[in-house]
C-alpha cells in the first residue's frame, strides 16, 4: 500500500502590499524618432509668446489662423489641412465633440500648459480618433506645492 504523506506548512501572515507608481507624464513624442512629431515646451517659449496659438505657430508645418485681433478666436491646421481636420486633445481627452468641429486655442491659458505635442499625419494609438490633418495634444502643468498666483492685463484697439 502506498502511503501518502501530507505536509502542512505553517500559516504565515504576510503584511499588506501596496503598489503605487507615478502617472506617466513623459511626452509620447519625445520617444518618437520620426519627424512627424514635435514637442513644444511652453516654459522655454520665446518672450512675447502669450497665447497657445502663438506658441504653436513656431512649430514646423503648423498654421494658426486668427479671426479678429489679439485674443480672439484662433484655430490650428497642420500641413495645409483644414482646421476641422486636426483633433485637439487636452491631457489625452478630445476637446472637439464632432467631426470637423474646431477648437478655439485662446480658451486654453498658456501659463497652465506644461507642453504641447504636435503629431503631423501619423498619430500614436493612444488617441482614439485622429483627424487626417494630425493631432495636437495639450498637456497641463502638474499642481505644485505652492499655488501659482499672478495677474494679466492686455489691451488693444
Amino acid at each position: 500500500m502506498c502511503g501518502l504523506s501530507i505536509a502542512r506548512a505553517a500559516d504565515q501572515h504576510l503584511g499588506e502590499v501596496v503598489v503605487t507608481a507615478p502617472r506617466e507624464r513623459e511626452p509620447q513624442a519625445r520617444g518618437d524618432p520620426t519627424a512627424f512629431a514635435t514637442v513644444i515646451d511652453t516654459s522655454s517659449a520665446p518672450s512675447g509668446v502669450e497665447t497657445l496659438g502663438e506658441a504653436l505657430a513656431e512649430s514646423v508645418g503648423v498654421q494658426v489662423r486668427r479671426f479678429g485681433g489679439l485674443g480672439d478666436f484662433s484655430t490650428v491646421s497642420i500641413r495645409g489641412s483644414a482646421a476641422g481636420q486636426v483633433q485637439v486633445y487636452l491631457d489625452g481627452v478630445p476637446l472637439s465633440r464632432a467631426e470637423n468641429e474646431v477648437v478655439n486655442l485662446n480658451d486654453l491659458p498658456l501659463d497652465a500648459i506644461d507642453h504641447v505635442e504636435v503629431y503631423r499625419g501619423t498619430t500614436p494609438l493612444g488617441f482614439a480618433q485622429s483627424g487626417p490633418g494630425g493631432v495636437v495634444n495639450v498637456v497641463t502643468r502638474r499642481p505644485g506645492a505652492t499655488p501659482l498666483t499672478g495677474a494679466s492685463v492686455s489691451g488693444g484697439s
